[in-house]
């Protein structure tokens, strides 16, 4: 059923919704927007307006092989006080991932798969950071946790696993320093732990 409403005569236009250019990935789709905002704005639009044109023709160069466009729209976000867009966000990770050795690649892939398993279990714990949690604090308990944990990664690929998998990848990057964790302090982690498997086959 259209539940659409017709504006009555003299009604006053409900206001357009501002444009979300962070969730833009074609620059040209961006300018394009842009380009259609009226010439006069108020000076915070006005400045948001330059901030968003040197971000989509930033993301134009690095689109076209231009690496150094990252280090531009970086430099940019600065000046302006701005968080960096998303775009520039998966640049960088890309970029980063690019320079990266093959074993490091795997690596990375890896703890990937622990981190979104350890963060399953933090939240069935209710001990991720305020909003992020789907449980209460307590609400689940021992064995339960595991369990539950495994429940709430059905269905999202790598990172499903049984509880006690799910366990084991707790284990891990909580030695690895959990929320602090990093590449490489979860290599040394998984060396350690090697090591201790050898030693107790030998």
């Amino acid at each position: 059923m259209d539940v659409t409403r017709t504006p009555e005569p003299g009604s006053k236009p409900e206001p357009k919704k501002p444009v979300a250019y962070d969730w833009i990935t074609d620059p040209e789709v961006g300018l394009q927007l842009l380009a259609q905002l009226p010439a006069k704005l108020r000076p915070r639009q006005a400045r948001m307006r330059k901030f968003w044109w040197f971000q989509f023709t930033q993301m134009q160069g690095w689109l076209g092989g231009d690496v150094l466009a990252i280090t531009r729209a970086q430099h940019c976000c600065m000046q302006q006080h701005q968080r960096p867009p998303r775009w520039l966000d998966k640049a960088v990770f890309e970029l980063c991932k690019r320079e990266m050795s093959d074993e490091n690649k795997r690596a990375y892939e890896a703890l990937t798969i622990h981190v979104t398993r350890w963060r399953a279990v933090q939240s069935v714990r209710g001990q991720l950071p305020q909003g992020a949690n789907k449980y209460k604090k307590g609400e689940i308990r021992d064995k339960a946790v595991w369990k539950e944990a495994a429940k709430l990664l059905k269905g999202t690929g790598k990172a499903e696993a049984k509880p006690d998998t799910i366990k084991k990848s707790f284990a891990l990057i909580k030695h690895a320093g959990g929320v602090w964790v990093t590449l490489q302090s979860y290599q040394r982690e998984v060396e350690r732990r090697d090591r201790q498997r050898r030693q107790r086959k030998s």
